[in-house]
């Protein structure tokens, strides 16, 4: 007989919200050169604009947004933007999956007021 463990996977990454400090690490570079991209100071402008704040002072970006913008502009390989993408969309679904047993009724309403086809598994 075999056990079944009822493990769900929720994520396949950590997290899509970055910082600058995270964007800078991801790019090998510092903090004030991303301060550079955000201001329009360095590079060739349009950094994407932050997802959330925190506080005032703490934005938090999408990573795959950024990751576009650096790839665009020749900053990172395409591979590595097209993980930051592949990335974000199976957690986005992943969360999708894990709210609507929350709350199916309520995604259910939301899909068929968005014309989006509800996937039954």
């Amino acid at each position: 007989m075999k056990a079944k463990i009822g493990a769900r996977i929720l994520r396949v990454d950590e997290n899509d919200l970055v910082t600058q400090s995270d964007i800078a690490h991801k790019i090998g570079g510092s903090r004030q050169l991303v301060q550079q991209f955000i201001s329009g100071a360095r590079g060739p402008g349009g950094f994407p604009a932050p997802a959330c704040r925190l506080t005032d002072r703490a934005a938090l970006w999408r990573w795959c947004e950024v990751a576009g913008w650096l790839w665009e502009n020749g900053m990172i390989k395409e591979e590595d933007v097209r993980a930051a993408e592949d990335s974000a969309v199976i957690n986005s679904v992943l969360d999708f999956v894990y709210f609507r047993r929350i709350n199916p009724d309520l995604a259910v309403e939301l899909c068929a007021e968005l014309q989006f086809p509800l996937a039954t598994a």
